[in-house]
C-alpha cells in the first residue's frame, strides 16, 4: 500500500483491506489497520472514516482489551461530530448508536443517535445498503439498533431493503445471506416463528456454499437455534447446535448475535442440564460484565441463570433475576423489562409471581415481541391456576395460546392446554388471525392511542371493560410491529395528541 496510491486511493483500500479481514473473522487485525491508518491520516473527512470502521469493527470482536474504554472515545467522538451531516458523521452516530444498545443504557438515546444517522428515517445515499464508502455493515447497525429496541416495524423496512438492494445488483452471496439473516432476527423477534425459521434457514443455506465458521453462520445459526427453542423444539435446536461447533470456545474473533456463550447456556437449561448452564451462563456474565455490556435482550444471561440457579440457591436466583430487572429497567424497552420480569417471577413464588408477571403482561402488551407476550399470559394463568383462581387463570391461559399459536410456538401452546386441562376446562378452538391487518375493533383503539388517550380514557369513551383495552392494544403494537412512540407513523396516522383532561 505504499507505493502509487494517493491520500483518498490509499483510505479507500485501507477500508477494503480490513472489510475482506472481517468478513473472514480476523476482527482483530481489521480493527488495528483501520486504528493505524487514521493515526496517520490528516484531520478531515477521511480520518473520521477509518476511525469510525475501526470502532466499528471493535464493536463486533468478541473480546476487547479495553471495551469500557474505546465506548468512551466513541462518545467523545460523536459529540465532535454530531453537527456533521456527511456519510462519517452519520456513521460514527450509527456506531454510538449501536454501542449504547450494547451497553443496555436509555434505548431511546439509542434510537435517538440511530436517527441522526438517518434522512426523513431512511438511508441517506452515503450508507446505503450495497454503497462502497461503507458496506452494508453500518446500515445493519441502524437495523440491529431499531431491532433491539422495539423499533421492529423500522428495523423490518429497512432489511427488506436490503434485500431488494442486493437482489437487484445481483449479489447473491454473504451479502444476501446476511440480509436473510437479518430479516430472520427481526421476525424472531416480533415473534413470527415459522417466518423467521424459513429466512434463517435459507441464509443458513448461502453461508454453506461459502465457508464454515463465518460469523455469518455463527450469527445464523445462533437465532435458528433460539427460534428452535422458542417453537419447543428443543432437541432439533440441541442437535443443530452440535452439527455446527455451536458450543466453547466459540467464534475465536466474532461476537455473535445473540451472544454466543448465552445462548449456549439456555441450549444447557433448556436440556435439563442445571450445572453446565450455571456455568456457561455464569462465564457468560464475567465477559459481559468486563466489556460493561449489560443488554439483557441481546445477552439474557441473568434472568436463564437465575433459572438455573433456583432448585439449589433460590435466594441467589431471586438476587439474580433483580439485576436482570435492574438493567432491563435502566435500558427501558417495553420487551426488555416484560421479559426481565416473566423470568423473575419464575423463580419466585406465590402472590409475588402473579404480581411480576401481571406487570409482565401489561408492560409487553405495548410492545411488538409477540412470543414474550404469549409466554407470560401462559405463565400468568399458570400462577394464577396455581393459586386457586381458575376463572382469571382461563383468560390468560386461552389468550396466550391463542397468541402462541400465532406465532407458531408449539411447545407454548402445548403448555397452555395442559395447563387448561390441569384445570378442568376444555381448550377453546384457536381461531388464526392475520398477523398484519388490525381488525375494525383494534382500529378503534389504535385511532385513539394515537390521539394520545390513555388505556383508561379509551376504555371510557368506548365504553368497554379496561382490560379489553389492554388487549386489544396489545395486538395493535405486536400487529404493527412497534411501542407506542412508533405507533401513528407505522399506521400511517398523523400524530395529534389530545389533553387526557379535555
Amino acid at each position: 500500500m505504499e507505493h502509487g496510491l494517493g491520500p483518498a486511493l490509499r483510505i479507500d483500500a485501507t477500508f477494503r483491506l480490513s472489510e475482506a479481514l472481517a468478513h473472514n473473522g480476523e476482527l482483530t487485525r481489521a480493527a488495528r489497520i483501520c486504528q493505524e491508518e487514521a493515526e496517520r491520516t490528516p484531520p478531515g473527512p477521511g480520518r473520521l472514516r477509518l476511525q469510525a470502521t475501526h470502532f466499528m469493527w471493535a464493536a463486533f470482536q468478541r473480546d476487547e482489551e479495553d471495551g469500557p474504554g474505546r465506548s468512551r472515545r466513541l462518545r467523545e467522538l460523536a459529540e465532535s461530530s454530531f453537527a456533521g451531516h456527511d456519510s462519517a458523521a452519520r456513521a460514527v452516530q450509527a456506531m454510538r448508536a449501536w454501542d449504547l444498545t450494547l451497553r443496555g443504557e436509555s434505548a431511546a438515546l439509542a434510537v435517538e443517535h440511530a436517527d441522526r444517522a438517518l434522512v426523513g428515517g431512511r438511508l441517506p445515499d452515503g450508507l446505503g445498503w450495497t454503497g462502497t464508502t461503507w458496506g452494508f455493515e453500518l446500515p445493519a447497525l441502524i437495523g440491529l439498533t431499531l431491532t433491539y429496541t422495539d423499533e421492529l416495524a423500522r428495523a423490518e423496512r429497512l432489511f427488506s431493503d436490503a434485500i431488494m438492494e442486493f437482489e437487484v445488483a445481483g449479489w447473491s452471496g454473504a451479502h444476501r445471506g446476511f440480509a436473510y439473516f437479518l430479516m430472520g432476527l427481526v421476525r424472531f423477534r416480533r415473534g413470527f416463528l415459522l417466518e423467521a425459521e424459513d429466512f434463517l434457514r435459507r441464509g443458513l443455506r448461502i453461508s454453506e456454499r461459502i465457508a464454515p465458521d463465518l460469523p455469518l453462520q455463527w450469527d445464523i445459526v445462533g437465532v435458528l437455534a433460539d427460534t428452535l427453542l422458542a417453537r419447543g423444539r428443543v432437541q432439533e435446536a440441541w442437535d443443530l447446535a452440535q452439527h455446527y461447533r455451536f458450543a466453547p470456545p466459540y467464534h475465536p474473533t466474532a461476537m455473535v448475535l445473540p451472544d454466543a456463550p448465552t445462548l449456549y447456556g439456555k441450549l444447557l437449561l433448556a436440556r435439563g442440564d442445571l450445572p453446565g448452564a450455571v456455568d456457561a451462563l455464569t462465564n457468560a456474565g464475567r465477559q459481559l460484565e468486563d466489556r460493561e455490556r449489560h443488554n439483557t435482550v441481546w445477552a439474557p444471561w441473568a434472568g436463564h441463570l437465575a433459572l438455573a440457579l433456583a432448585p439449589d440457591d433460590p435466594d441467589g436466583a431471586r438476587k439474580v433475576a433483580q439485576d436482570a430487572v435492574d438493567r432491563a429497567r435502566t435500558f427501558g424497552s417495553a420487551s426488555a423489562i416484560g421479559t426481565a420480569l416473566r423470568l423473575q417471577a419464575a423463580v419466585s413464588e406465590g402472590h409475588v409471581a402473579v404480581d411480576l408477571l401481571s406487570e409482565a403482561v401489561s408492560v409487553l402488551g405495548q410492545s411488538p415481541a409477540g412470543y414474550e407476550h404469549a409466554h407470560a399470559l401462559v405463565d400468568l394463568g399458570a400462577a394464577l391456576r396455581r393459586s386457586g383462581r381458575l376463572v382469571d387463570a382461563a383468560e390468560y391461559l386461552y389468550q396466550g395460546m391463542e397468541l402462541g399459536q400465532q406465532c407458531g410456538a408449539d411447545g407454548l401452546v402445548a403448555r397452555a392446554r395442559r395447563e387448561l386441562a390441569a384445570s378442568g376446562l376444555r381448550p377453546n378452538r384457536l381461531r388464526t388471525l392475520s398477523k398484519d391487518a388490525l381488525s375494525q375493533h383494534e382500529w378503534e383503539v389504535a385511532e385513539l392511542a394515537v390521539r394520545g388517550l390513555p388505556p383508561q380514557r379509551i376504555a371510557d369513551d368506548l365504553r368497554l371493560p379496561l382490560s379489553l383495552v389492554h388487549r386489544r392494544l396489545a395486538a395493535v403494537h405486536r400487529k404493527a410491529g412497534t411501542g407506542p412512540e412508533g405507533l401513528a407513523a407505522a399506521l400511517g396516522r398523523p400524530e395529534d395528541p389530545e389533553d387526557p383532561q379535555s
